[in-house]
């Protein structure tokens, strides 16, 4: 079921890009979608499927609390991650995604294309942390 993340992530991604903003649309739509699959074939029981939103709905708080430092579409569209992922792997592609978004802004800073008071769109990081684990998954966890 995670496999129907990657259109989400694509769409918002590009969203979160060219308009620094996603619409609340398709995060509703896909958020939709994951409940009533997991409703129909009941892959993880509500407590699982409440704790894996937890990450992204503190994220939405930050975002209120810091005027939108976090942007509360990115704690929207990780609650709907973490209704697919669940818990545990959720936190891994919030992980992953911060590893990559860190080692892009320091190489930024470095060539002087960004200063540290620049903002950067975190959905393309969520994006490429989840392919890059989904491609982990799909050869067995070995990538070379």
């Amino acid at each position: 079921m995670e496999i129907g993340l990657i259109p989400l992530l694509a769409i918002t991604a590009y969203e979160d890009i060219k308009e620094k903003r996603i619409h609340g649309f398709y995060i509703v739509i896909f958020g939709l979608l994951g409940l009533a699959i997991n409703i129909a074939i009941r892959q993880q029981s509500f407590r699982a499927l409440a704790l894996g939103m937890v990450p992204g709905l503190i994220l939405y708080i930050f975002g209120i609390i810091t005027g939108e430092k976090i942007g509360k579409g990115d704690g929207l569209l990780i609650m709907v991650c973490g209704m697919y992922m669940g818990l545990y792997s959720v936190m891994g592609l919030i992980w992953l995604a911060s590893i990559i978004a860190t080692i892009v802004g320091v190489c930024l800073l470095a060539l002087k294309k960004k200063d540290r008071k620049s903002e950067m769109p975190f959905i393309p990081f969520l994006f490429i942390a989840f392919i890059t684990l989904e491609a982990v998954k799909f050869t067995g966890g070995y990538l070379a």
